[in-house]
C-alpha cells in the first residue's frame, strides 16, 4: 500500500466509521443487539476509531522502517 493512501485513510477514519455508508453495512451484517450496543454509540465509534487509527500507525510505521524492535519475528 502506498505510504499517501495509509495516510490519507488515517486522516479519514473518522469520517469513515461514522459514515451512513459503514453504519448501513454494519446494520446488515451484526445482529441488532450487538449493534445497539457498539456501532450505535458515539463513545464505541470513538474507540474504534482511535483502536483502528493505532492499527494503521504501526502498519505504517512497519513498512517504513521505522520501527525497530520486533518483539516477535514472524
Amino acid at each position: 500500500m502506498d505510504d499517501g493512501l495509509l495516510t490519507n485513510l488515517i486522516e479519514r477514519l473518522a469520517e469513515l466509521v461514522k459514515s451512513d455508508a459503514f453504519i448501513a453495512e454494519m446494520k446488515r451484517f451484526l445482529p441488532t443487539d450487538v449493534f445497539d450496543r457498539t456501532l450505535a454509540l458515539d463513545k464505541f465509534q470513538a474507540y474504534l476509531t482511535s483502536t483502528l487509527i493505532k492499527l494503521f500507525k504501526t502498519v505504517q510505521d512497519q513498512l517504513s522502517g521505522k520501527v525497530s524492535a520486533v518483539e516477535f519475528k514472524m
